[in-house]
């Protein structure tokens, strides 16, 4: 029995077989190309499998405040909220504020202060009213109130 050898143009030929049946190692895709799963935030995305998901992930969201109006330590549940700089939430007061130097933590992400945007110092008691629904943006280290009640605005006109 002789032995068999492979030469060269063998080699190249069967070389060419094996890369042309594996994706070359540096290649791109389009955001079209990705239909499933879900993209890492390292990757890009937001590391959710939901638009409602990602948004909590990105720092929006809409949550309920019952916390009693006397009471400063506000707080709103919002399950898979990331609290980040420029977070905006809308707030949903179920009753207004009597408190002085009221915080807000919003789904367990820690309490800051609320301030008043046109003030930017703490909001008084009358700045939240029973039923508002309240636009907040996180700013690094506060909740900034982006609608004061209907009451402090007139005032300011």
């Amino acid at each position: 029995m002789s032995a068999a050898y492979v030469n060269i143009a063998g080699l190249k030929a069967f070389y060419a077989k094996l890369k042309a049946a594996f994706a070359p190692t540096t290649h791109a895709h389009t955001a079209m190309d990705i239909t499933g799963g879900v993209l890492s935030v390292a990757r890009g995305g937001t590391g959710q499998s939901t638009t409602l998901g990602a948004a909590k992930a990105l720092g929006r969201g809409y949550c309920v405040c019952g916390t009693a109006a006397a009471t400063a330590a506000k707080t709103a549940a919002l399950s898979g909220f990331t609290r980040v700089t420029g977070a905006i939430v809308a707030v949903r007061f179920t009753n207004a504020n009597s408190a002085e130097g009221p915080t807000l933590n919003i789904g367990s992400t820690g309490a800051a202060a609320i301030i008043n945007c046109y003030t930017n110092a703490a909001i008084s008691a009358a700045d939240i009213s029973a039923g508002m629904t309240a636009l907040v943006v996180f700013n690094g280290t506060s909740w900034v109130l982006l609608n004061p009640a209907h009451s402090q605005q007139s005032s300011r006109t």
